[in-house]
């Protein structure tokens, strides 16, 4: 399993973590295997911009609400993971300056979905 240098590794803790999109090239191969065998996401950004995610095959279920397939565990550790990488972006944008936050993230996706 993935072991990032950011964060220890212990059985049962969540291991999100974000990497740059050069490093995301390189490991491709173990970053997916980590998702998929572990039930971990992996964020990757550039120049500190969040560009996307590598998510468990059940979390596609989960976003479509299509999950009742899917066991309880799995569906527990892609919600931690997902809060951890909510969380590790936060704190990132804080750190680069011309950063948009998660929070103006929500916001622009909120005024895209509202009726016009």
């Amino acid at each position: 399993m993935l072991k990032p240098k950011s964060i220890s590794s212990t059985r049962g803790e969540t291991e999100t973590s974000v990497f740059p999109t050069t490093e995301g090239r390189r490991r491709f191969p173990d970053f997916i295997q980590d998702s998929y065998g572990s039930k971990t996401i992996t964020g990757f950004d550039r120049y500190g911009r969040f560009l996307g995610a590598i998510v468990p095959p059940e979390a596609v279920f989960l976003l479509a609400q299509d999950d009742a397939d899917i066991d309880e565990f799995a569906k527990r550790r892609i919600r931690e993971c997902a809060r951890q990488l909510i969380r590790e972006l936060e704190a990132r944008s804080e750190s680069v300056e011309g950063t948009k936050t998660v929070e103006e993230l929500r916001n622009e996706r909120a005024q895209k979905r509202a009726p016009n």
